[in-house]
This record gives C-alpha cells, sequence and structure tokens, in this order.
C-alpha cells in the first residue's frame, strides 16, 4: 500500500484514462480468465496525448462502487460520496488472513514464518474486538478513525518483507492488551452502541429509498458535475447555491398561479425538488418525519400533542446530529440536518399553535396563547396544504421558519384579498423587496468568499483535521490582541455566509408576497418582516445581547421566544439549553451557550445600575457607543468555539486569553451589583 502515491495517482471516473489488470497467460484478451495473478499490466482507456498524466480511477466508478472501507485498506485513502460504511468485519479479516499464504505465494521475499506470524497477530486481534463488542465487527473509533489495531492490520497486510513485517509486529504489540482495553473502553459507552444501531437500521432501508429519487433529471445532475470540473467548486456547493438561486424563478410561478391546493401543491412538489437536487435519497427524512407528525396530529389530543411532536421533533434532529458527527466529524458536507433543522422548529412550532388556537375557541386561552393569538391555527390544515407548508421551496433549504399561519394566507389569497375578492389595501409592490434582498445577498457572498479567504479561521488545507489557524503555534505566539484582531475579523467575514443565505431566502419569499405582512386597520401595508431573518446593520452595531439576538437569525429566535422562553415560565437556561441541542452536539456549541448567560445576567445588571447614570438617550452617545463596542468584543470572544466545534480546539483559544471574556463578566458582575441603585429621579 503506498498511500501518497495512490491518492496523488488516482482520478475521477471522466479524468482517469488507464486502467490496471493482470496479463494473460498467453497475452489474449479473450482469455482473461487465465490470467497471471502476480502479474501486472497498464492499459489505456482512451488515446493519451504526450505528456498527459496518466490517472487511475479506483473507485470502482465503471461498475460496482468501491466502498470506502476497501479503499483505505486497499489505496490508503477515501472518496466522497462513496459507501460510508468505514468499518472491518470479523468475516472480512478472517478470510482475508485464510487467504494471506495464497497472496504471498508469488512473494519469494516474505517467509512462510513471516505470513505465520501475521496471520496470529491479526487473528488475535479480531477475536479480541470481536469479543469486546459482543460480535458486533467495529475496528473504528466513534470518529471513524482507525484504531491503533486496525492500522497494524491493514500495514501489515501490505508488508513487502520480512524487516516490514518485523517492524509493523513490533510496533503494534505494544502491546495487545492496551489495545484491546481501549476497544473496550469504547465499547462501553452507550451512546456509541446507540449510534452504531441507529446508522446500521437507517442504512438497511437505503435500497428501498434511494428510488425514491425520481424529480431531478439525469441530464440536470450531469450539467452540476461538469460546472463543477470546470469552476474548481465542489459539487455540494454549486447544489446548494443553484438550489437557493433557482428559487427566484419558482417564486415566479408561484405567484401567477391560482390560490388554494394549487399553490399548496407546487411548493409540496418543488420544495422536494429542491431536497432531492442537494441532498439525493436523504430527503426521505423530511417526508418520514412530516408524515410521523402529521398523523400524531391526526391522533392525539392537541394538548398532548403540543408535547409530544416537539419531543418526536428534537428526538429525529438529535439522532440526525449524532450520525453526522458520528460518521464525519468536525466535517461539513451537506446533509439531511440542515433542513431538518428548519423543519423541526416548523412543527415545533404548528403544535404549540394548534393548542393555542383550541384553548382560543374555547375561551380559555393563558397568557402565553394570548401573546401568540395572531398565529394561532384553528384546526388541522389538508395533508396537501400541510406538506406544502413542511416542504415550502423558498424555505425548505435555508428557512425562514415563520409559522403556519402566514404561509396559508400567502397561498390562499386571503393576505391580499378579503373574501369577496376585493383588496384589503392598496396592494404594494414586491419588486425592491425582492431585489434589494437578492442583490444583498450576492454581495454578502463576495465579501463572504474574499474575506473569508483572507482570513480563515480553520485551516483552509485540511479545517477537519488540522489545527484552526487561531490556535496554532505560530498564531499563539503572537501578542493576544494581535491574536484577537485576526479572529475578529475571521468570525465577522464567516458571518457572512449566513446573511447570504438569510437574505436570499427573503427575496425568495418576498417575490410571492409569502414575506408580506399584510395590512392594519386603515389598509395601509404593514411591512415585509415575515421572511427576513437577519438585520446586519443592527447586528453588527447592537449595543447590547438584547438587540443583538433579535437582530440574529430572527426566525429562530421567535421559535426560542415563542415556543420555549414562553412556555418554560421565562427561563434563560432551558432557551439557551434547547438553543444549543438543536444546533447539534459539539462541545464547542454549548460553551458558547452555557456562557451567554453570563453576558445577559451583567447586562441586567449593567441596565438597572449604569444605564440610568450615564444613558443620555443618544443612540450614538459616549455611553452607547462604548456599549457597542463592549458588545462586540465580549460576544467576539464568547463565540469562538460555536465555530471552532472541537472542546480542545475551543479550551486552548480560551486558555490562551487566559479565559479574559469569563473573568471580565465575573468582576463586571460583582463590582456593579454592589453599587447602589439610582432613584427614579437621576434615570
Amino acid at each position: 500500500m503506498l498511500p501518497v502515491i495512490d491518492l496523488v495517482n488516482h482520478g475521477s471516473l471522466k479524468k482517469a484514462n488507464v486502467w490496471v489488470g493482470h496479463l494473460s497467460l498467453d497475452g489474449g484478451d479473450e482469455q482473461r480468465q487465465e490470467e497471471n495473478d502476480y502479474s501486472t499490466s497498464l492499459k489505456s482507456t482512451r488515446d493519451i496525448d504526450a505528456g498527459e498524466e496518466l490517472l487511475f480511477d479506483y473507485g470502482g466508478g465503471g461498475g460496482e462502487q468501491i466502498s470506502n472501507d476497501r479503499l483505505l485498506l486497499d489505496y490508503g485513502f477515501v472518496l466522497p460520496g462513496h459507501i460510508d460504511r468505514v468499518s472491518i468485519s470479523m468475516g472480512d479479516l478472517l478470510a482475508a488472513v485464510s487467504e494471506m499464504e495464497g497472496y504471498r505465494a508469488g512473494m519469494t521475499d516474505v517467509t512462510a514464518e513471516d505470513t505465520s506470524r501475521l496471520s496470529e497477530f491479526v487473528t488475535l486481534l479480531i477475536e479480541q474486538a470481536t469479543k469486546a463488542q459482543e460480535g458486533a465487527p467495529l475496528l473504528f473509533t466513534s470518529h471513524r478513525e482507525p484504531t491503533a489495531a486496525t492500522l497494524a492490520v491493514a500495514i501489515g497486510m501490505s508488508c513487502r518483507d520480512g524487516a516490514d513485517l518485523s517492524r509493523v509486529l513490533n510496533a503494534a504489540r505494544g502491546d495487545a492488551s492496551q489495545m484491546t482495553s481501549r476497544i473496550v473502553e469504547s465499547s462501553n459507552e452507550s451512546i456509541t452502541k446507540g449510534i452504531e444501531k441507529m446508522i446500521e437500521a437507517a442504512y438497511s432501508f437505503e435500497p428501498y429509498f434511494a428510488p425514491t429519487v425520481v424529480l431531478v433529471p439525469g441530464f440536470v445532475q450531469k450539467g452540476v458535475e461538469s460546472l463543477s470540473e470546470s469552476t474548481g467548486q465542489d459539487v455540494e456547493t454549486l447544489e446548494y447555491l443553484l438550489g437557493m438561486l433557482i428559487c427566484y424563478p419558482l417564486g415566479l410561478i408561484m405567484l401567477s398561479l391560482p390560490n388554494g391546493k394549487v399553490k399548496h401543491l407546487f411548493s409540496f412538489i418543488l420544495g422536494a425538488f429542491l431536497l432531492q437536487f442537494t441532498i439525493g435519497m436523504q430527503w426521505i427524512h423530511q417526508l418520514i418525519s412530516s408524515m410521523v407528525v402529521y398523523a400524531m396530529f391526526l391522533v392525539l389530543p392537541a394538548k398532548t400533542a403540543k408535547t409530544l411532536v416537539p419531543v418526536f421533533m428534537m428526538l429525529y434532529i438529535t439522532a440526525g446530529h449524532l450520525h453526522r458527527q458520528y460518521i464525519n466529524y468536525l466535517g461539513w458536507d451537506m446533509d439531511f440536518t440542515g433542513p431538518q433543522m428548519v423543519l423541526t422548529m416548523k412543527l415545533y412550532s404548528l403544535a404549540y399553535n394548534l393548542y393555542d388556537g383550541e384553548l382560543i375557541k374555547k375561551g380559555k386561552e393563558d397568557r402565553a396563547a394570548k401573546k401568540c393569538a395572531s398565529v394561532a391555527v384553528a384546526s388541522l390544515p389538508g395533508i396537501i396544504e400541510y406538506l406544502g407548508y413542511t416542504f415550502c421551496f423558498a424555505t425548505v433549504l435555508a428557512g425562514p421558519a415563520y409559522e403556519y399561519h402566514y404561509y396559508a394566507h400567502a397561498c390562499d389569497g386571503s393576505l391580499l384579498y378579503d373574501k369577496s375578492g376585493k383588496p384589503r389595501g392598496r396592494i404594494p409592490s414586491q419588486i425592491w423587496p425582492t431585489v434589494r434582498p437578492l442583490l444583498g445577498s450576492l454581495l454578502c457572498l463576495g465579501i463572504f468568499v474574499v474575506g473569508s479567504g483572507m482570513y480563515p479561521l480553520l485551516d483552509p488545507s485540511d479545517p477537519q483535521n488540522a489545527d484552526p489557524i487561531v490556535v496554532t503555534a505560530e498564531m499563539l505566539a503572537k501578542p493576544a490582541y494581535v491574536r484577537y484582531g485576526y479572529s475578529w475579523l475571521a468570525l465577522f467575514f464567516i458571518r457572512f455566509k449566513y446573511y447570504f443565505a438569510w437574505m436570499n431566502a427573503e427575496g425568495a419569499n418576498n417575490i410571492w408576497y409569502a414575506g408580506f405582512e399584510g395590512f392594519d386597520a386603515k389598509g395601509e401595508p404593514k411591512g415585509w418582516e415575515v421572511s427576513n431573518n437577519i438585520d446586519v446593520i443592527q447586528f453588527e452595531t447592537a449595543p447590547n445581547l438584547k438587540t443583538l439576538s433579535a437582530a440574529w437569525n430572527k426566525k429562530t429566535a421567535n421559535w426560542l421566544a415563542r415556543y420555549v422562553y414562553m412556555r418554560t415560565g421565562g427561563s434563560l437556561f432551558a432557551t439557551y439549553g434547547m438553543s444549543a441541542f438543536w444546533h447539534g452536539f459539539y462541545p464547542g456549541y454549548y460553551l458558547f451557550f452555557m456562557s451567554v448567560p453570563l453576558i445577559a445576567f451583567c447586562e441586567r445588571m449593567g441596565r438597572k445600575k449604569l444605564t440610568p447614570r450615564f444613558d443620555d438617550g443618544s443612540k450614538w452617545g459616549p455611553y452607547s457607543i462604548l456599549c457597542r463596542i463592549t458588545t462586540s468584543l465580549i460576544v467576539e470572544y464568547m463565540i469562538q468555539p460555536f465555530q471552532l466545534l472541537a472542546f480542545d480546539w475551543a479550551v486552548v483559544n480560551w486558555k490562551n486569553y487566559h479565559y479574559a471574556g469569563h473573568i471580565a463578566c465575573v468582576v463586571f458582575y460583582l463590582v456593579v451589583s454592589n453599587l447602589p441603585t439610582p432613584k427614579k429621579k437621576e434615570a
């Protein structure tokens, strides 16, 4: 196995121009069944130009696709998009061991004694691992990284001579009992076992769900692949970008369709198309969870559904996050978890909307129901209307997850017209509300690409495994203010990818009036806040955490405020905890969200003790400017783990600032809390 050479020589199915085979005993291709197993031949698959690099297709693209575990063992690397079950079964390894002597028969530089020693060692490892895993084939860690035993097997089976074999055995042996204990320790983690079982169960349905991807024509996929090769961008990024932009022409079609079920059906089918286009077979998660929840709405009382539906949706997204982290720890591949997070907010909210609607009909609304009365839903929507909402093409990829009330009124025409068909007011043009966020999103995309290229937070060459730029030895050797300034700029530019997605989605909703708020009692337009998910200027210049939170990811903040904060008696811990849980299970999320209440406590104390004394009421007065600078500095410090994700990276980063942000918050709170509270006349 020569992993570096194999990786360098690998080309995709389209780029490969040679293949490796064996020489037939008589040299004739018609008698390939009599090939010499110990010979090698290199044959071209097409005409090769002078000076053209020779590339192989190791991925089995011409026939049955080779799984990543085979690629790892045979060639030393894996390929994105291939069968990603990186594990080694006992049967496979035992079969390989039993055939080892035959494979080595043609290699005179490996003795039978060496082969026997390796066979015994491999068998021992397999037996120990199998026993530790109660028969389950698991020789990879929970992060899908090979264990020491697995590496020993992989390297050992590719030894070229006795000296190689001795070195492998001596290094790997040291010692086998320790390797076994590590495997046993890993196997005792119940969460690891649970994830493994869920993954195996989910994968078993692949043959049934693969045929459901029928909405994306083959020529479309080939066109994206050709565009990927010509632009140098990966296919996933292009699919997501094109999926976001295609919502605009789809929105024009939606606008022209007759109100009612036709619009709902169009919304559902085109939303399903976008999911199949961007995440392929994984679109089925959206359909399954939507249908399960609809069944729950049908059979459960609203009072019960408003609890069980959120629980089910959070469990579903939890399984998705755990699966993602299990098979691709710290990776950023596009999968179903992004759209599923949006769906979780939609159905979580709808469960409470239906419950509030029932309370209002009975005249028994509680405090939360009264505050959310404007978005309450009186009765369960029909299945077409429901699927149109859950799959809505304009929100399915990146949100915003506004309530069903707004979607339904945009589709049935009641947003703009009364029952007699008369306009409820002067209908505003949607051109500027559409063009403005579209142009803004494209600008943000450009700023993100350029800025993140200049100030990357993660290592661009290997963001998943290499240390982030901000915690490299070179960066840590620099003064704290230099490191912080670099981190501030890196995080500033990272935010623009979110600005792009949210502003783009805003325009895609506004084009068919889904983002329009409707008319007031005088028939005057209220505005276009329904689909607005970000206020860039307000966020970047926020004077406090409350303003900052209200400007960022508004519909998620709305969901947390209406359906978590209000329903838990105003618990900040429950609210920030739910937000972290919804995002996933990387330690960085929890380090950030569990630190945010510290800022909130300080802000409340400052508003009580300091604002009445120093605030002159001016938006850009000295006190206001100081608050804006302080908010930016402390939030940028606290939020770094959210992007670093890994616990060790986050802790190293904070540690090298000597936890200055946390200490500053504690000192501020202790000092300011002991100041006398200003009397009303001083305010």
